[in-house]
């Protein structure tokens, strides 16, 4: 009996995270992308979120560092953030809720990087 339960149980969890996965691969449409080629390569972008639910970063290329700065305001109330990141996608933390949130992000690297803003649906 302990078996089928744990079986059950494990067949559950498999597939929350397959569908949590393939939502969250979804769930995201890009706001702003900026593309840069060089031995050394940087760019950066902006942009600004009406009444975000979720906000993210993208960096694309080889040997990437980027850079998220991130402020958000309710009512009167302002306040900003600062990460670090390397390649890949990269939620930022701090904006549901939010009135509005301006976000910058900047990346290097080598030979072709990108740079992308997304907005979570």
């Amino acid at each position: 009996m302990r078996g089928f339960i744990a079986a059950g149980a494990l067949c559950v969890l498999a597939l929350a995270l397959t569908s949590s996965a393939l939502s969250s691969a979804e769930a995201w449409r890009v706001v702003k992308t900026k593309s840069v080629t060089g031995q050394f390569a940087v760019t950066a972008t902006s942009a600004t979120i009406r009444s975000p639910h979720a906000l993210a970063v993208r960096f694309v290329g080889s040997g990437v560092r980027g850079q998220a700065v991130w402020a958000c305001s309710k009512g009167f109330s302002v306040a900003s953030w600062t990460r670090s990141y390397g390649r890949g996608l990269h939620v930022l933390s701090h904006v549901r809720g939010k009135d509005s949130c301006d976000v910058t992000a900047s990346v290097s690297g080598q030979g072709r990087v990108t740079v992308q803003i997304l907005k979570g649906r």
